[in-house]
C-alpha cells in the first residue's frame, strides 16, 4: 500500500468511525491496519493525520498522557439538524416511493458521524400516508429536467386506477405532446406544467402517475410571456380543471393565517372591517376549491361573483341531498372507521388517499371502502368536494355530523354572517 492509498484508506476510517461525540485511538488506526496486512509505525501515523490537516481536514487530536493519542473527525458539510430535516422530508413525501426513500435515506444517514447516525431516523410520521407506487419517480423528473435545459418536447402515457387498483392507461393509451415548462411541489405532489398539444394550452400533470417520457426531438412550444410558474403556483388555487375566475372571500380575520397558508402573502385586501375581511383571489372553480372552502364552516364564505356564490349554494343543496338519502339510525360517538361508498371511478382514488379495504357492495355497481381517517373539516371537505362521487354509508353518526356541516355551510353563504348588518 502505498502513502497515497494508505492517506486515503485512514480518511475514510476517521470519517466512518469518528465524530465530534466519538473519538477514534491511534491504536484503533494502526489494529485496522494490520487487519488490512499494513504495519503503519506511530510516527507515520502522525505524519499522516498532519498532511490531512495540512490538505485542510478538520481533525482534532488529543493526547491524553499516559494513555494515548485520540483523533475527531470533524469536517462534516452537513450538521446533523439538517441532515434530520431532509430525512424527515424524504420520509414524509408521498410522490417518493418507500423504497426510493429507505435508499435515500440510507445514504443521508452515512453523511453524518457515527453519533449522529444513532439518531438519524425519520421522526414525522404522515397520518393516512400513502407512498406513490412509480419506482421511476427520480428518473422521471430527471428526464423532464433534460428535456427542460435542450427545450425539447416530451411524449408519455399518463395512466390512472381501475376499480380493481390496477393501473392502467387513461384514455385508452394516448400519448401526450408536452412542451415542459416547470415542474411544481404543490400539496406534497410532483407536477409537470408546460403546453399541451392535446389540450392547446398549458395544461400540469401529476409525475407519479406518468409512464418515463421520451424525449421528442421536436422543439418545445414558445413559453407564453404570461406564463410564470409561481403565479402557476401560488395565485392559481390547486392543479385541477375548471374555469378561471376572480373570486372575493370573505372571512374573519381568525382564518387570516390559513388563507396566507393556501394563497401566499400576496394578496388583494378588497375591504376590512372589524369582524371580516374581504380579498380577491384568482381561483379554478374546481371541486377542490369548494372543497376547501368548506373546510372553514362558518369562518369563510363566497362574497362574490354572484353565479360563483349560487354555485357553491347549489353543491351545498346536492350534498345535503345526497346525505339524506340514508337517514341515519342515530347518532354514536366519533369513530375512525368509516365505510364510503363509491363508483368504480373513485375506487382506485380512495385506496391512494386512505389505504383500507375495497370490496364490491353487492349491487354490482358500487363498491364498500372500508377506511380509517379522522373524522374533521378536512375529512368532510373532502367528501364535499367528490360530491356524487362518495358518500358515508356508515357509521350513521358520521353521516349526521357531515349533513350537519352542509347545512351550516349552506346557511353561511346564504344568509353572509359576516355582513356589515351584524347578522350572526
Amino acid at each position: 500500500m502505498d502513502t497515497k492509498e494508505r492517506i486515503i484508506v485512514l480518511l475514510e476510517h476517521l470519517r466512518e468511525n469518528s465524530d465530534e461525540g466519538k473519538a477514534v485511538s491511534a491504536a484503533d488506526i494502526r489494529a485496522m491496519f494490520r487487519e488490512r496486512g499494513e504495519s503503519v509505525a506511530a510516527p507515520t501515523l502522525r505524519d499522516d493525520i498532519a498532511s490531512l490537516i495540512r490538505a485542510g481536514y478538520d481533525i482534532d487530536i488529543n493526547e491524553v498522557n499516559g494513555v494515548g493519542t485520540y483523533y475527531k473527525y470533524l469536517d462534516r458539510e452537513w450538521t446533523e439538524p439538517e441532515l434530520q430535516i431532509l430525512i424527515d422530508a424524504i420520509s414524509a413525501s408521498q410522490f417518493i416511493t418507500q423504497e426510493k426513500s429507505d435508499m435515500m435515506i440510507r445514504k443521508l444517514r452515512k453523511m453524518g458521524g457515527p453519533t449522529e447516525r444513532e439518531h438519524l431516523e425519520p421522526s414525522i410520521r404522515t397520518a393516512q400516508q400513502v407512498k406513490a407506487p412509480n419506482e421511476q419517480i427520480l428518473y422521471i423528473v430527471q428526464t423532464i429536467k433534460t428535456a427542460m435545459e435542450r427545450k425539447s418536447r416530451i411524449r408519455f402515457r399518463h395512466f390512472m386506477y381501475s376499480p380493481e387498483l390496477r393501473r392502467v392507461p387513461k384514455h385508452d393509451g394516448y400519448v401526450y405532446e408536452v412542451s415542459p415548462y416547470a415542474m411544481i411541489w404543490k400539496r406534497d405532489r410532483y407536477y409537470l406544467v408546460g403546453w399541451s398539444e392535446k389540450h392547446g394550452g398549458i395544461a400540469s400533470f401529476r409525475i407519479d402517475r406518468m409512464e418515463m417520457p421520451e424525449i421528442s426531438t421536436e422543439v418545445m412550444h414558445p413559453v407564453p410571456p404570461v406564463f410564470h410558474p409561481e403565479d402557476h403556483s401560488d395565485r392559481i388555487f390547486s392543479m385541477f380543471d375548471g374555469p378561471e375566475e376572480t373570486v372575493t372571500l370573505r372571512f374573519s380575520p381568525d382564518v387570516m393565517n390559513h388563507v396566507v397558508d393556501q394563497f401566499g402573502t400576496n394578496l388583494t385586501i378588497v375591504d376590512r372591517r372589524e369582524k371580516s375581511i374581504d380579498i380577491s383571489v384568482r381561483v379554478h372553480l374546481s371541486p377542490t376549491f369548494y372543497g376547501w372552502l368548506f373546510q372553514y364552516v362558518g369562518e369563510m364564505t363566497i362574497a362574490g361573483p354572484e353565479h360563483v356564490r349560487l354555485e357553491y349554494l347549489e353543491r351545498l343543496r346536492r350534498s345535503i341531498c345526497d346525505a339524506e338519502k340514508i337517514d341515519p339510525d342515530g347518532d354514536k360517538e366519533r369513530a375512525q372507521k368509516v365505510t364510503l361508498r363509491c363508483g368504480p371511478e373513485m375506487a382506485g382514488c380512495i385506496r391512494e388517499r386512505f389505504g383500507g379495504e375495497i370490496k364490491p357492495d353487492g349491487s354490482g355497481e358500487g363498491f364498500d371502502a372500508i377506511v380509517n381517517v379522522p373524522v374533521n373539516k378536512a375529512f368532510f371537505a373532502w367528501l364535499f368536494q367528490n360530491d356524487g362521487k362518495v358518500c358515508v354509508k356508515s357509521p350513521p353518526g358520521i353521516k349526521k355530523k357531515y349533513r350537519e356541516a352542509m347545512y351550516s355551510a349552506l346557511c353561511d353563504t346564504a344568509d353572509d354572517r359576516f355582513s356589515d348588518d351584524g347578522t350572526e
